[in-house]
């Protein structure tokens, strides 16, 4: 695509700036290498006697390049350690935003590279981003770890603030999930996709999943729904195979895991165990999963060694099986948590009750009983509480009320917001720095978590090794919310996470 006209006059206003230095020659040799320049480029650059001419003449056949040229040079040319040169690349790399929708989420790697001016430049991307958006019917964006390029089409390995995803925009996605490496998201037309390190997207020979990764740089669709409409898509952000719901009720999974049909499939098949019985909500941890019927009827299946699974064997079980101890109770939704055999459950009632089962240690049952077991146990405390959603981690688990309170127990960690790393929460606690704050919305990765509010705000806290806080900057934040500034003029509703990137959306009604 060439460069638009507001990105050729970007250029045109800060040359005489970019010119005073040779910042730019000095980086021709690794142009070329990155096929940004020709060797004949370079021939007529070297025909100009003194270095403004022949920086002038690089940025002449700038102009004539396709705009993911222009951006890509513009980074090398930020991350040089000319002061003055970076400075005004970050000034033109603004104005050039912009224009163009499509480039708008190649902005932010060129934001995070100067700190000191990052606060500015994030507010000012929000408004940009606000005029954006205004004719879009979706807008999805996305921040964090980019390196199998699992938040889309875009270059960078790390996007410290959000970033419009374009591609993901105009497939108006009703569900997103994050994996380690990958994505998934459904379209609103009921299509599955998948982005980022894939090894499950094509029939392999013999389904030999383990030697088959391939980098999805655009969205590709999983084989295996070819005939239905896909409402749900759940992945864990640590494992290696995936869930699905359609429209009829019927589960299907697919990958390298437990799939509850004695297989480890490439192409995504229905969970046979489960034909008939209408799933409205399931969960998956590294090695167990649970679906929740249209009838409160709760199976689980996996790894059961601790009583994660809430059947008196405490054995692995291959394929589903019904949880007996909700005999009396109507099961609503389900999650899944743990590493490794140490699994744990937790479940909602239709009276709203919440419910722990499977491995006790860290408190991540939220009863200080000190024992593992596979009975299922209401958490006393949270019976009034009206809980609308739960969540585990490894360890720690949050719920949100419906009056949009948050509570957490487990061990304290990076996913408890308002506690430090070796912080253990026993029993369901309040957490004190959402006081003011009512959450629509959350999710947890493997180091982060995000909300929104019912305002439509956004807030993030955790580890930012990769940019999972989308605040611009390096620094983690482990006992306060830290507001993401790039989205302040949006009422978004929804948010994913993977194991380090994130997502935001909302869908207009």
């Amino acid at each position: 695509m060439p460069l638009s006209a507001c990105e050729i006059d970007a250029i045109d206003k800060h040359i005489n700036h970019l010119t005073i230095n040779s910042s730019s020659l000095d980086l021709v040799p690794l142009l070329v290498d990155n096929q940004i320049l020709t060797l004949q480029d370079v021939e007529q650059i070297q025909k100009e006697k003194d270095d403004k001419a022949k920086v002038t003449v690089v940025f002449d056949k700038l102009k004539e390049k396709d705009a993911e040229k222009f951006y890509k040079f513009c980074d090398l040319l930020q991350s040089s350690n000319d002061e003055t040169a970076a400075k005004y690349a970050s000034i033109m790399l603004q104005d050039a935003l912009k224009a163009n929708t499509i480039r708008a989420r190649r902005s932010t790697k060129r934001i995070r590279s100067r700190a000191k001016s990052s606060s500015g430049d994030v507010k000012s991307l929000s408004r940009t981003y606000a005029k954006i958006c205004k004719s879009q019917d979706c807008s999805v964006f996305a921040w964090g770890n980019n390196q199998s390029y699992q938040l889309g089409s875009c270059q960078f390995e790390k996007l410290r603030v959000p970033a419009i995803n374009k591609i993901l925009s105009d497939y108006k996605p009703i569900s997103i999930a994050g994996g380690t490496s990958n994505s998934y998201f459904v379209s609103s037309s009921g299509k599955l996709y998948e982005l980022g390190k894939s090894m499950i997207t094509k029939p392999v020979l013999n389904d030999d999943y383990s030697h088959h990764q391939k980098i999805l740089t655009t969205p590709q669709p999983v084989f295996g729904f070819s005939n239905v409409f896909v409402t749900q898509v759940m992945v864990h952000h640590d494992g290696e195979y995936a869930m699905a719901i359609t429209s009829n009720g019927q589960l299907y999974t697919w990958g390298c895991g437990p799939l509850g049909n004695n297989t480890t499939c490439s192409t995504a098949h229905p969970v046979k165990a489960l034909l008939g019985k209408e799933i409205i909500q399931a969960s998956c941890s590294v090695t167990h999963c649970a679906a929740v019927t249209s009838k409160g009827k709760l199976y689980t299946w996996g790894e059961g060694k601790y009583g994660g699974l809430g059947h008196p064997d405490c054995k692995c079980h291959i394929k589903p099986k019904k949880v007996k101890a909700f005999k009396d109770k109507k099961v609503k939704m389900v999650a899944c948590g743990g590493t490794n055999n140490y699994n744990f459950t937790v479940a909602i009632t239709t009276d709203g009750q919440v419910w722990t089962w499977g491995d006790c240690k860290c408190g991540k049952l939220g009863r200080d009983n000190g024992q593992s077991t596979h009975l299922p146990a209401a958490l006393d405390s949270l019976n009034d509480k009206n809980i609308v959603k739960v969540s585990c981690s490894c360890e720690c688990t949050l719920a949100l009320s419906n009056d949009g309170e948050l509570f957490a127990w487990g061990y304290g960690d990076f996913l408890h917001p308002g506690f430090f790393r070796d912080d253990i929460i026993p029993f369901p606690y309040k957490v004190e720095m959402f006081n003011d704050i009512k959450v629509a919305d959350f999710a947890v990765g493997s180091s982060n978590g995000i909300i929104c509010t019912k305002d439509g705000k956004v807030y993030t806290w955790g580890y930012n090794d990769y940019g999972q806080l989308g605040n611009g900057f390096r620094q983690d934040s482990l006992s306060q919310l830290c507001p993401v500034t790039a989205l302040q003029y949006f009422k978004l509703d929804r948010v994913a996470c993977g194991f380090s990137h994130v997502f935001a959306w909302q869908l207009k009604a």
